[in-house]
């Protein structure tokens, strides 16, 4: 069972992890002077676009629904086009690197699937 002091002892032992995992999942600022609201600039990109002229399975929700359900589906939707992401009405395209992890993440889920349908 967690106390919190032990859990206060983890986020001492790695202070930059809590704030890693926070910009990969929620796009969110490493930067405590920023906004908090803001997106992380290394990993998103502005646009100009309004979240309804996006494709719907092109929209964060819809690629992190099908990496999870049908990974191929988001591997192709990776592969053929650019991926966006909203925050309070303004729209960010998810930049070359992010997108990169994702298909790295995509082939891995893959390589495991195909692994574990290998009969013994």
């Amino acid at each position: 069972m967690w106390r919190g002091s032990q859990l206060c002892v983890l986020e001492n032992t790695a202070p930059g992890m809590h704030a890693t995992m926070r910009a990969v999942f929620f796009g969110l600022a490493d930067n405590p002077q920023k906004d908090a609201a803001a997106m992380n600039e290394k990993l998103f990109e502005k646009t100009e676009l309004t979240y309804d002229q996006v494709a719907w399975y092109r929209q964060r929700w819809f690629v992190t629904a099908t990496l999870v359900l049908l990974t191929p589906l988001a591997a192709l939707i990776l592969l053929t086009g650019k991926t966006y992401a909203e925050q309070k009405q303004v729209v960010y395209e998810l930049k070359e690197p992010v997108t990169n992890q994702l298909l790295i993440t995509c082939a891995t889920l893959i390589g495991i699937a195909l692994i574990l349908a290998i009969p013994i």
